[in-house]
C-alpha cells in the first residue's frame, strides 16, 4: 500500500466528520434521554466492582476518544479506505445505540464529589 495521500480526501473526510459527528452525539443523546424516560431499566453488577478504586483522571482518555474519532477519519489515505473506516463507524453506532435501547442498563454506583477539570467533564458528561 502507498504510504501517499490522495488529493482531496482532507475536504472529504471533514465532510464525513461534519455527518458522524453530530449523528453520534445526537444518537448517544437520545439513547441516553429515552432510556431515563422508561421504568423499566436494571443494572448488572458483579460483586469485584466495588472493591475497584475510583480515579477521577480516567476522565481524560474517556473524552480523548472523542478526539480519535475524529483523527481517525483523517488518518485514511484512499478514498476507498475513508468510506469504508467512515461506514464502519456509522454502523458501530447503529449497533451500540440499538443494544442499548434494547438492553440499557443503568449506573448504579455513587460518584464521589468532585471539583475542578475532573468535576466539569463528569459533569459534562452526566449531561
Amino acid at each position: 500500500m502507498s504510504a501517499v495521500r490522495e488529493r482531496g480526501l482532507w475536504k472529504r473526510a471533514v465532510v464525513w466528520l461534519v455527518l458522524l459527528a453530530p449523528f453520534f452525539f445526537a444518537s448517544y443523546g437520545f439513547a441516553t434521554w429515552y432510556t431515563a424516560q422508561r421504568t423499566d431499566v436494571g443494572s448488572l453488577v458483579f460483586d469485584w466492582e466495588a472493591h475497584m478504586p475510583f480515579w477521577a483522571w480516567t476522565i481524560v482518555p474517556y473524552w480523548s476518544i472523542d478526539l480519535l474519532y475524529g483523527f481517525s477519519l483523517l488518518a485514511c489515505l484512499t478514498r476507498r479506505q475513508l468510506d469504508t473506516h467512515a461506514l464502519r463507524l456509522f454502523s458501530a453506532q447503529l449497533i451500540a445505540v440499538t443494544c442499548f435501547l434494547l438492553w440499557p442498563l443503568r449506573f448504579t454506583f455513587e460518584r464521589p464529589e468532585l471539583d475542578g477539570i475532573f468535576g466539569w467533564l463528569f459533569a459534562a458528561l452526566a449531561g
